[in-house]
This record gives structure tokens, sequence and C-alpha cells, in this order.
């Protein structure tokens, strides 16, 4: 005879791993923020599509791997906690190093295009 149900492990990697996977589409964000900036309305609708094709592929993924599957609310609901939580308590921290970075490498490239 076999059990029905999903065990509490199985959920909590479950959530958990959607929760990593928000904190990571919130690094996405960020460091396609900053390619966004420099790059104009077509650059920043490419970023915006490859965002969302991301953010959906690795949900699906997410599914697929640790879900038996299938999507549950939990799983969604756990990627856009993180994801919230990251844009309101990391970002504003990590945002400035991205922008001095972005400076760095537009100096950079300005430098080489010169040679």
């Amino acid at each position: 005879m076999t059990e029905m149900g999903v065990s509490i492990g199985a959920q909590t990697i479950s959530i958990t791993a959607s929760a990593v996977l928000g904190l990571a589409a919130g690094l996405l964000y960020d460091i396609l923020r900053q390619i966004r900036a420099v790059s104009g309305k077509l650059g920043g609708i490419l970023c915006d599509v490859f965002f969302c094709l991301s953010c959906t592929a690795a949900l699906f993924l997410l599914g697929m791997t640790f879900c038996g599957g299938r999507l549950g609310v939990w799983e969604g609901a756990g990627f856009l906690a993180a994801f919230a939580l990251y844009l309101v308590g990391i970002s504003p921290s990590v945002c400035p190093f991205f922008g001095i970075c972005r400076e760095k490498a537009k100096d950079f490239l300005k430098k080489i295009v010169k040679k």
C-alpha cells in the first residue's frame, strides 16, 4: 500500500529552493537594472523580456525538479516573498556597488575603444 501526501521534508526543500530562486531573481534584476541604465529604450525592453523569460524558466524548472511536476501556491509565494525582501532589504546596499562597477566598466571600454 502506498502513502498519499507530501512529506514535510519535500515541502521544506521546495519552499527553500523557491526562496533561493527569488533571491537569485532579485540579484539578476539588479544586474539588469545597471545594463538598462546605459542601454536605452530597446536595451531596457530586451532586459525586461530576458528577466521575464528567465524567471518563467526558473519557476518551471523549480516545479519540475523539486515539486514533483507541479508548482503550488506556497512555492510561488516563497519566490515572490524572497524577491520582495531582496528588493527592499538587500538591493539598496548592493546597487551602489553595481553602479561603481558599471562606471568602471564604461571607463575601461572607453580606453579600449580609443586604442
